[in-house]
C-alpha cells in the first residue's frame, strides 16, 4: 500500500495551524495582576520558570490550575515536539498529563515493562538506525548496526515488533511505528534530563 504523502502534509499544515491558533490565543491572555501571590487553598503556587515568556507562563499557569483543581493531584506536565526521518514528519502536542498518572505505570509495572523492551545497547541501535533511515531491512541494521549476524538482529528486532514499537512494512523492510516515535523520543528526553 503507497503512503499518501499529500494527505499527511496536509494533516501536519492543519495541526500547525491549529498550534498557531492556540498559541496565539495564549500570547493576547492578560496575565492576572498578581500572578506570585499565593492562596492559602493552593497547595502549587506560580514560580516562574527559568525560561518564561507568556505563553509559556499560560501554560505553566494552567498546569497549575489543573493540580490544584484535585486534592489529590502531585501535578501535570505537557510537551510537544516535532520530528522528520527518511521524508516523514512526525508531531506531537500532549497537554495536561496528570503526573498521578505516569506514576501509576511504575506501579502497574507498564513502565518496567515497556522499559525492558528497549533497555538493551542492540535494541537501541536498531532503534537509532530505523529513525535515522526508515525503511530498512535486516541485512541492513547488520551491516549499519556492527551486528555478528541476522540472527542477533531478528532476536532483539522481534522483542520490539512484539511489544508494537517496530513493524515489518510487508518488503522485508522494518521501520518504527508512527504513534511511537513520539515516545521513544520523549524517552531520550527524559533521559537527557537524568544525564
Amino acid at each position: 500500500m503507497e503512503k499518501d504523502y499529500g494527505k499527511d502534509i496536509e494533516q501536519l499544515q492543519n495541526d500547525m495551524k491549529e498550534l498557531k491558533a492556540l498559541i496565539g490565543a495564549l500570547a493576547q491572555k492578560e496575565p492576572e495582576a498578581d500572578a506570585t501571590k499565593e492562596h492559602a487553598q493552593q497547595k502549587v503556587r506560580y514560580i516562574p520558570p527559568a525560561k518564561s515568556d507568556d505563553v509559556h507562563r499560560q501554560i505553566y499557569e494552567s498546569l497549575i490550575d489543573l493540580t490544584n483543581a484535585d486534592e489529590n493531584s502531585t501535578g501535570a506536565l505537557t510537551y510537544l515536539g516535532v520530528f522528520a526521518n527518511g521524508g516523514n514528519q512526525y508531531t506531537w502536542i500532549q497537554s495536561e498529563i496528570k503526573t498521578n498518572d505516569l506514576l501509576q505505570m511504575i506501579e502497574d509495572h507498564r513502565a518496567e515493562n515497556m522499559l525492558q523492551c528497549v533497555s538493551s545497547q542492540e535494541k537501541l541501535t536498531i532503534l537509532l538506525h530505523l529513525l535515522r533511515e526508515p525503511p530498512m531491512s535486516v541485512a541492513q541494521m547488520v551491516e549499519r548496526g556492527g551486528f555478528n549476524s541476522t540472527g542477533q538482529v531478528y532476536h532483539h528486532l522481534n522483542a520490539l515488533v512484539a511489544a508494537g514499537i517496530v513493524y515489518d512494512t510487508g518488503r522485508g523492510a522494518y521501520a518504527v511505528q508512527p504513534h511511537r516515535v513520539q515516545g521513544i523520543m520523549m524517552i531520550l528526553a527524559g533521559i537527557a534530563d537524568l544525564l
